[in-house]
């Protein structure tokens, strides 16, 4: 199969799917990733979508590339290292740039550069097999950005999630940033007769609460940059 892209989408991509940032750790506040390699996969040939696909036990993240143009395609996934391929990629100077997969290996050309690189099959990473298995599930969830009493609610396995809002991009990323001048590395959202985003340690607090439209009643304490 090659896929014909823009390159900045697929650098975009890469970087996106990494979910760079602070998360707490074994070893306390540090920097990390959600993951260290992706699926890539075509979900809907016709549709002409490339998919990549990361996560570990915690977080799932999915990132769509459009506008691709497809050669012999197929839909199957496979599995590469994020940051071996955005090491080139961030060199290469063309708009356009192909994908080609054939033979376990991925194949990246740009102009007169070219590099190829090691590929696994799904079924060879557990981790994120068993990412992959949920496609179909909550990450296949419309996004609704109206909330409803008759909005249904997405779910996770067989189990339907608690509480449900709508949010602009740039207020939620604003919000996680000045929680995380507190340093503790968790964030802690409630959603009851408000939505509110707090972070504290022994000494500090930072609480910020969201005017939204919002249905449902649940608390959650997470870690990583969503924002990212």
């Amino acid at each position: 199969m090659i896929i014909n892209l823009n390159t900045n989408d697929f650098k975009n991509a890469l970087e996106k799917i990494m979910v760079k940032g602070k998360y707490i750790t074994t070893k306390g506040y540090s920097s990390g990733s959600a993951g260290d390699s992706v699926v890539l996969f075509v979900e809907n040939l016709e549709d002409n979508k490339l998919v990549l696909m990361n996560g570990d036990a915690t977080l799932i993240v999915r990132y769509e590339i459009e506008n691709i143009v497809l050669i012999n395609p197929n839909s199957e996934p496979i599995v590469f290292v994020i940051k071996d391929a955005l090491d080139f990629v961030k060199n290469f100077k063309e708009d356009t740039m192909s994908i080609t997969i054939e033979n376990s290996q991925l194949q990246l050309t740009c102009g007169s550069k070219q590099v190829k690189l090691p590929t696994s099959l799904l079924n060879s990473n557990s981790g994120l097999d068993t990412i992959f298995g949920m496609k179909n599930n909550i990450l296949n969830y419309q996004f609704v950005e109206e909330i409803t009493e008759e909005t249904p609610y997405p779910q996770f396995m067989k189990k339907s999630f608690e509480s449900a809002f709508s949010i602009n991009n740039s207020k939620f990323t604003e919000c996680l940033k000045s929680c995380e001048l507190i340093g503790s590395g968790l964030f802690k959202l409630d959603v009851n007769s408000e939505v509110s985003i707090s972070s504290s340690t022994a000494l500090k607090n930072y609480t910020e609460s969201l005017d939204l439209i919002h249905k449902g009643e649940s608390t959650i304490v997470f870690t990583g940059p969503l924002y990212s």
